[in-house]
C-alpha cells in the first residue's frame, strides 16, 4: 500500500488572512472549496507535496469552533489518503484501532472521508480521505 498525506487541517480565525500569508511566504495559492455544510469555510493552500486545509468555524456547534476556541488557530489533524475508505476503515477497526465514524462519509470536495479516535494515534487527529476524481 503506497501511503500519502493528503492534507494537513489547520483551524484558522479568517480564511482570506491565513490563504493569504501561506501565499504570501511560500507561494502556496490557496482554492476555495466546497465544504459538506455550511458551518464552516475550507480553502487548501498547495505545496508540491502537500496541501494545508485550511478551515474556518462558522457555527460554534461545529466542533472546529470548539478546537478554536479551547486551543486557538493551529494544526487540528492529518489526513492520510487512501484507494478506498470504505475498506482501509474496515480494515483499520479489524485490527483494533478506535474509530469515530464506522462508515465513511462525503467530505470537502466530494471526498469520502472517515475519522479515526486520536487515543489511537497518539492523541494526534487522523482521518483517511479517498478523493474524488475530479
Amino acid at each position: 500500500m503506497s501511503l500519502r498525506i493528503h492534507h494537513v487541517g489547520i483551524v484558522v480565525r479568517d480564511l482570506e488572512e491565513a490563504s493569504s500569508a501561506f501565499e504570501r511566504a511560500f507561494g502556496a495559492v490557496s482554492y476555495e472549496r466546497s465544504a459538506p455544510s455550511n458551518s464552516v469555510r475550507i480553502a487548501f493552500a498547495r505545496f508540491a507535496n502537500c496541501e494545508l486545509e485550511l478551515i474556518q468555524p462558522l457555527e460554534d456547534s461545529h466542533p472546529t469552533a470548539t478546537f478554536l476556541k479551547e486551543h486557538g488557530p493551529g494544526t487540528h489533524h492529518i489526513a492520510v489518503q487512501v484507494a478506498s475508505a470504505g475498506e482501509t476503515l474496515q480494515s483499520l477497526i479489524g485490527a483494533g484501532f478506535r474509530v469515530r465514524e464506522t462508515v465513511p462519509r462525503l467530505g470537502a470536495a466530494n471526498s469520502l472521508v472517515a475519522w479515526m479516535d486520536a487515543t489511537s494515534f497518539a492523541g494526534v487527529g487522523v482521518h483517511i480521505v479517498e478523493p474524488h476524481d475530479e
